[in-house]
């Protein structure tokens, strides 16, 4: 059985396996395509990226809302609307803010439009390839450390150091394993442009991803669909 946390970083796509329980290993892969050239026999993989998208209307995804719910003002900034799926394919921010405020009422930020060729990359991985559809989940770093930290959101900004040692501690209470994310790297990280909380969120969904079907809940529950059946949802996984 083999269990993956999937976080975007600069180089491309930081990617956390445990295998057997116990058996850990990361990895940088250049697009999602490579990714599941390599893990298409994962049973379940976990990846912050949205996945399910609107077409047009003015409601949010709901999702989106319970996530920040949740999360209460302490870390409900990490969660941001998703472009409708017409803005995410747009060339310029220009035509993508227009497209999503004509289609939504409401304008694309920055900060999604930064992140709208990884969205893009799913998108189009999950229209081509049917076969992963059913291991690829959206899930959320915050929200994960949310649920293994007894429905606490983390205290700290994650790239700040007592952020990095909180959320390090979180996940080193999830296995009995000696583990510490830090010291598990592959030799393609070396090269690679990515942040140290690239790593911890990393881990925090592959340790969600690994647990049984019965802990892993998802907001909202039953979760939306959109029109190409893509779930619209954020799942996380309880101790």
């Amino acid at each position: 059985m083999k269990y993956i946390g999937v976080d975007g970083c600069r180089s491309g796509w930081m990617c956390a396996i445990i295998e057997e329980q116990t058996k850990f290993s990361i990895s940088i892969y250049p697009t999602l395509t490579s990714l599941w050239k390599n893990h298409s026999d994962a049973t379940r993989i976990f990846i912050d990226i949205p996945i399910g998208l609107r077409d047009s209307g003015s409601t949010p995804r709901k999702c989106d809302h319970l996530a920040r719910k949740i999360l209460t003002r302490a870390r409900s900034s990490s969660i941001f609307p998703p472009p409708c799926r017409k803005a995410l394919y747009a060339t310029t921010y220009m035509d993508a803010n227009r497209i999503n405020r004509e289609r939504t009422t409401k304008g694309l930020s920055k900060q999604a439009w930064n992140i709208c060729d990884k969205i893009r990359e799913m998108d189009q991985l999950l229209i081509s390839d049917t076969s992963a559809r059913p291991i690829f989940y959206e899930s959320h770093p915050e929200v994960c450390f949310w649920a293994f930290n007894q429905g606490k959101p983390m205290e700290h900004y994650k790239k700040t150091q007592e952020g990095s040692q909180e959320r390090k501690e979180v996940l080193q209470n999830l296995t009995s394993a000696s583990f510490d994310p830090f010291s598990i790297q592959n030799h393609n990280l070396k090269n690679g442009k990515f942040e140290s909380d690239d790593i911890l969120d990393a881990w925090v969904l592959a340790f969600a991803s690994s647990k049984s079907a019965s802990q892993i809940k998802s907001l909202p529950n039953p979760p939306e669909y959109d029109r190409l059946d893509h779930p619209m949802r954020i799942v996380y996984a309880m101790r």
